[in-house]
């Protein structure tokens, strides 16, 4: 999905660097084209969630500190909410959990 406001992706290309891989290596790996590694670092496109594990293995980073900073780029309300203590559930008379942000 093309985004009409992209908003950039500055830690994938900053550990990507870090780790002295091209755009080439990292889709070569993730098994994407390159171009599509730099709409993701844009902001053009999202990262796929399916491709979440090779993204982590690729650029050698623990899945769960990929998965936060994920969370935190593309859900940053959800991302304060989880690890930020900012966040009450409040529950209806249908049983539904409806979430407010302190």
């Amino acid at each position: 999905m093309t985004k009409k406001n992209p908003v950039p992706f500055p830690y994938l290309q900053n550990v990507r660097k870090i780790k002295g891989l091209t755009q080439l290596d990292v889709g070569n790996k993730v098994g994407i084209k390159n171009t599509v590694v730099s709409q993701i670092e844009t902001g053009y496109t999202s990262l796929p969630p399916q491709r979440m594990g090779s993204w982590a293995r690729t650029l050698g980073v623990p899945l769960d500190e990929f998965s936060k900073e994920v969370l935190k780029q593309y859900h940053p309300e959800f991302y304060a909410g989880i690890f930020l203590g900012e966040i009450k559930w409040v529950w209806n008379n249908t049983a539904t959990a409806l979430v407010t942000f302190l």
